[in-house]
């Protein structure tokens, strides 16, 4: 008996933590589930404030202050990129890779085709990867679709 009993106390536990974590099928009850967490939430928010002493006008004033040394870094890295680039070094580096597909497409890099290099040393179709660039026209700087890092580019001419 003590031991069915404790069984109940577990499943009913688990089923509780289960709940919490994961939202039900039916939409008016997964309506009904995020808007409970989301009020949980805020609650939470509110109350570390309160906890604190600090005003909600000092707390959002120093997400304000967060968020601006924040782009101020990342345009930092931006401006960082501008980095004048070895393209000597970086065409002997492509060449170690021996990657014959671009990554965008993936056929094979052909020498009639026009190709282009990134200073992360990736080879592309020179119509692929302006095609990316096209396609991701609101995230500046551009991202390498390989290895995601910033990148400059350069026309480039190779024998395999």
């Amino acid at each position: 008996r003590i031991q069915a009993v404790w069984r109940g106390y577990k499943v009913r536990k688990w089923y509780t933590v289960y709940c919490e974590s994961h939202p039900p099928i039916n939409p008016l009850l997964r309506d009904k589930y995020y808007h409970k967490k989301l009020s949980s939430i805020t609650d939470k928010l509110v109350k570390s404030c309160t906890e604190t002493s600090e005003s909600l006008d000092n707390f959002l004033s120093t997400i304000d202050n967060s968020l601006t040394e924040s782009r101020h870094i990342m345009s930092v890295v931006d401006d960082s990129s501008n980095i004048s680039v070895d393209w000597k070094e970086i065409s002997k580096k492509a060449q170690t890779f021996l990657n014959t597909d671009c990554a965008v497409c993936l056929s094979t890099l052909e020498i009639s085709r026009s190709l282009t290099i990134l200073s992360c040393s990736h080879l592309f179709h020179t119509s692929c990867i302006t095609s990316l660039e096209t396609f991701t026209l609101h995230y500046t700087p551009y991202l390498c679709p390989v290895c995601r890092t910033v990148y400059t580019r350069m026309q480039y001419s190779i024998q395999f």
